[in-house]
């Protein structure tokens, strides 16, 4: 009887194992499938950039300790591959992210609300914000931000990241994602956006 047991544990670990390596190769149609589908939004001799949707997040954007964050729902990932090297960099990662063993719930979401770019430089545009409200209700936008974020195509570098200062220029209602919602308005060498000028010299920012 005790063999009888012992072999229906083992029969049901082995079960147990093979329906997760199932599981790990096929994934769901809400991750694996929507990863796959990728949109090229620049390419140089030695580089390309790619923006993916919905994909599941591998790197956590200003977030200090990521193992204490979880996901609630993924957003866009822009990624940098060198084709000299094979190297990709993720340079900018949208979602909402829960705290892990919180007592209450405290929540961040990041949302990209728009993309634009000259030949040198690719500008992110995004808004980012903590609530203490769950992600199945409406978005608060407790204490939010709105953020730039300048790369050099070339290598994926970040050569300048700013905040907007609050004030009558800035939208109040929550912003959806948006890669092309025409807040960034190129200009010379630079861009503009909410009033401000940002010029730029090579990979450097010049003084205002």
């Amino acid at each position: 009887m005790k063999k009888f047991i012992i072999w229906i544990i083992i029969f049901g670990l082995f079960l147990f194992i093979v329906a997760n390596m199932a599981n790990a190769q096929t994934g769901t149609p809400s991750s694996i499938d929507r990863a796959l589908r990728a949109v090229l939004i620049a390419k140089g001799q030695n580089f390309t950039i790619h923006r993916f949707e919905g994909s599941p997040l591998l790197k956590f954007p200003d977030i200090e300790y990521p193992r204490l964050m979880h996901v609630i729902d993924p957003g866009i990932t822009i990624v940098h591959t060198s084709l000299d090297t094979g190297e990709m960099k993720w340079l900018y990662v949208s979602g909402t992210f829960a705290v892990r063993y919180a007592r209450k719930g405290i929540y961040y979401s990041w949302r990209l609300i728009d993309l634009a770019q000259d030949d040198d430089r690719l500008y992110v545009l995004d808004w980012a914000s903590g609530s203490m409200r769950h992600p199945d209700q409406p978005l608060a936008g407790d204490d939010p931000s709105y953020g730039l974020r300048v790369f050099w195509k070339s290598d994926g570098a970040l050569i300048y990241k700013t905040l907007f200062q609050s004030g009558k220029n800035l939208p109040v209602a929550v912003p959806k994602e948006n890669v092309n919602s025409g807040l960034l308005k190129l200009s010379g060498d630079g861009v503009e956006c909410f009033g401000e000028a940002f010029r730029f010299k090579g990979p450097h920012i010049v003084d205002k």
